[in-house]
């Protein structure tokens, strides 16, 4: 095991993972599964005036997967709908081309660059990004261009 993919930051993100929960009334759910590595993430989402009033999950991944569902869990609420789409982009930016957003919540995806050097591991970080993609798309609200991950698929 590659102790800088699982420093600290990521683990201890990873380990408030199962504090979130599931909504009781979500506006979309979906799930995005990676073939990978068998993890699962399930996004609940409440969407308002275009705002993200309420965010819930249900994760079953590994460090990386937890990880990143607990920081999206963490900025999600009261962001404009086109930010998450931002969201999802600047991961995958910061895993292919380890890019760091310069403003903005997304500058806390910066934890997830030593996971750039390994990129089997890259499905897992954008895992919860892609169930929320999926649940938006659910609403009728999808990102232009963006694609899910090729480890990812969806199940309802």
């Amino acid at each position: 095991m590659d102790l800088a993919l699982y420093d600290r930051r990521i683990r201890d993100l990873a380990a408030c993972s199962d504090s979130i929960g599931r909504l009781a009334e979500p506006d979309a759910s979906a799930t995005a599964h990676s073939r990978l590595c068998g993890s699962r993430v399930t996004a609940d989402i409440r969407v308002r005036g275009g705002v993200v009033a309420a965010y819930g999950h249900h994760v079953r991944a590994c460090v990386i997967g937890r990880a990143s569902a607990a920081l999206l869990a963490r900025l999600i609420v009261g962001l404009p709908v086109p930010a998450l789409h931002t969201g999802r982009a600047a991961m995958h930016a910061l895993l292919t081309a380890r890019r760091i957003p310069a403003a903005g919540p997304w500058q806390a995806l910066e934890v997830f660059l030593p996971v750039a050097d390994y990129p089997s591991r890259h499905g897992a970080a954008l895992l919860p990004f892609d169930a929320v993609e999926q649940a938006l798309a659910q609403l009728g609200i999808e990102a232009e261009g963006l694609t899910p991950s090729p480890s990812t698929r969806s199940f309802p």
